[in-house]
């Protein structure tokens, strides 16, 4: 299909030529808006959902540093999705609200992809959300397809919205500087040259507004560096995150690349105290400052995906939890907190950097330190290897008779990124099971080998009704890949979010007695919706047709009987 002359038909009504006219005069004077700061900005992909913490975070961030201008790009599912979130509703007005610029993410397939289904993803992030733009992401960069993007950017600005940014990870062309507002010049792991940015900009030919980069597993982060490229970039995002979703978690020096671009900084931080060059930056009481929490090795490594059970406000009396490391939240400067990091597996938590640090014995096992917050603080629980052992043990079973009875039925449909869709029906039927076991087993337990940096997926569950419709309160229990059980409820959305670390999984659905399961998901996120068939509601529904239809027989019979015809025949 030529992708070209499809777009073009769309200007042959002049009501459509109108309105797109009407977009660019408002776009045109919209725009300036963006370009009016010198200051480079950060652009986050923040493909996380919006009950994470990395939200939160990205709010505490604005508002700690108002003059850097921040863009998130939110990615419900693999664009808009098929039906409205309110937490992505709520999330969005709260960054605008704080001056946060919100665009949805939208794949191009390097211009292969129809107009009609891009330009319904982007009606979709209008209606549903209300964004600011649109990030197109898998953007082309050789040569006759700059039309495409052209004509892309006038829809998004003739629907009211304000900014658009492209996405090709290399460089490009100077034919398609200003078919959008800003193109991502630069996505790949470690932080490109000095020398690059210069190149692949034109600099100085045009604007530092129309250009961007990303840069992905970068251990640590070089300010200068920063400062440096802001001469070529306006936008520009660092991470220590990794593939295979680098996008996933914010960076554990989120809050230090943000104020490295303030152009208040310096004046700032020279009344503030260091009281440790690692841990905590003193701010003053009552302040909202982050709280960095992360695991490493005995060796000061990484090691990521540890459960955090619970960050407790000892002070208001509040906790939150049931998120991995690394995770930033937001925090109250003189409050007393107490955190708390589950074992994993054969590795335990032996202490923590700050704070007044012990160990809890019942299970889960885990490790808690409690200080009180000074400032933005860097949380770092260390954790070590069990030492190897062996043991024998001996387990008799006697014999047991199990019935189970029930006649409910439940689909399971599953959807994962890309899109791939499977469906299978489970029918329980009455089942008795008998088992006598005799056994010896010895079992010895060896010192395992760290597999590396474990990745953080979004997993989301959806729990619906025979018509499609949300059901609240049903209870979604997850055991990951470590062993860590995590029990939610869904939402009145029907849906129930988890970030879990990669690997084998189980979840099981409940509602009314009905249960549906799904385990062994493939790597990476997953969108995972349960419709469940209630017996009861069908009962009813039954017992009013056969109960209609008994009534109009009875009606037949008793009119045929006056006249004298018969008996009724249906």
């Amino acid at each position: 299909m030529n992708l070209i002359e499809n777009s073009s038909s769309r200007s042959a009504s002049i009501a459509v030529a109108t309105v797109l006219l009407l977009g660019l005069v408002g776009a045109a004077a919209t725009r300036t808006s963006f370009a009016a700061t010198s200051n480079s900005g950060i652009v986050i992909p923040l493909y996380t959902y919006p009950t994470d913490g990395s939200w939160s975070a990205s709010l505490q961030a604005k508002k700690a540093h108002p003059n850097v201008p921040i863009i998130a790009i939110i990615n419900p599912s693999d664009g808009p999705g098929g039906s409205s979130d309110s937490n992505y509703v709520q999330g969005v007005k709260n960054f605008q609200a704080a001056g946060i610029i919100v665009i949805g993410y939208v794949a191009t397939g390097y211009a292969s992809h129809g107009m009609s289904d891009l330009d319904a993803q982007i009606s979709r992030y209008k209606n549903w959300y209300s964004v600011n733009g649109i990030f197109f992401d898998e953007m082309a960069n050789n040569q006759g397809n700059e039309n495409y993007y052209s004509t892309l950017n006038t829809y998004v600005k003739s629907l009211g919205m304000t900014y658009t940014m492209g996405n090709p990870g290399t460089t490009t062309l100077k034919s398609y500087v200003g078919t959008l507002d800003s193109i991502i010049i630069y996505e790949s792991a470690g932080t490109p040259s000095l020398s690059y940015p210069a190149s692949a900009t034109f600099y100085p030919s045009y604007s530092k507004s129309n250009f961007g980069f990303l840069a992905y597993s970068v251990p640590s982060l070089d300010t200068s560096f920063e400062t440096s490229t802001s001469t070529y970039v306006q936008w520009m995002y660092i991470t220590n995150d990794g593939l295979s979703n680098p996008w996933d978690t914010l960076p554990s020096y989120f809050m230090n690349e943000v104020a490295a671009l303030d152009a208040g900084t310096q004046s700032s931080t020279s009344t503030s105290t260091t009281t440790s060059t690692t841990a905590t930056t003193t701010t003053a009481t009552g302040t909202t400052a982050t709280l960095s929490i992360s695991t490493a090795d005995s060796a000061n490594q990484p090691v990521n995906g540890f459960y955090i059970q619970e960050v407790k406000d000892n002070t208001a009396g509040t906790s939150t939890g049931g998120t991995f490391t690394p995770q930033t939240v937001g925090a109250v400067v003189g409050h007393s907190y107490s955190v708390t990091v589950d074992d994993y597996a054969t590795r335990y938590v032996q202490g923590a950097n700050i704070g007044t640090f012990a160990r809890n014995v019942v299970a889960p096992q885990s490790g808690t330190t409690t200080f009180t917050l000074q400032g933005n603080t860097n949380l770092v629980f260390t954790e070590a290897l069990l030492a190897t052992s062996s043991s024998t043990s001996t387990t008799t079973t006697t014999s047991k008779t199990i019935t189970t009875t029930s006649s409910s039925t439940s689909f399971l449909t599953s959807t994962t990124s890309p899109s791939t869709t499977t469906a299978t029906s489970r029918t329980r039927l009455p089942t008795t099971t008998s088992a006598t076991t005799i056994s010896t087993t010895t079992q010895t337990v060896t010192t395992p080998t760290p597999t590396g940096t474990a990745t953080l997926y979004p997993d989301i569950f959806k729990a619906v009704d025979l018509f499609g419709l949300p059901i609240g309160g049903a209870t979604v229990k997850v055991t990951a890949a470590n062993g860590t059980q995590i029990t939610k409820p869904t939402d009145s959305n029907g849906v129930a979010s988890f970030n879990l670390v990669d690997g084998t999984y189980s979840a099981d659905l409940t509602y009314l007695g009905v249960t549906s399961s799904n385990a062994d998901q493939s790597s990476g996120p997953h969108s995972i919706t349960v419709t469940f068939i209630l017996g009861f509601p069908i009962l009813v529904l039954a017992s009013l047709f056969a109960g209609t239809l008994a009534a109009v027989v009875v009606g037949r019979r008793w009119r045929r009987g006056k006249a004298g015809l018969g008996p009724a025949t249906l």
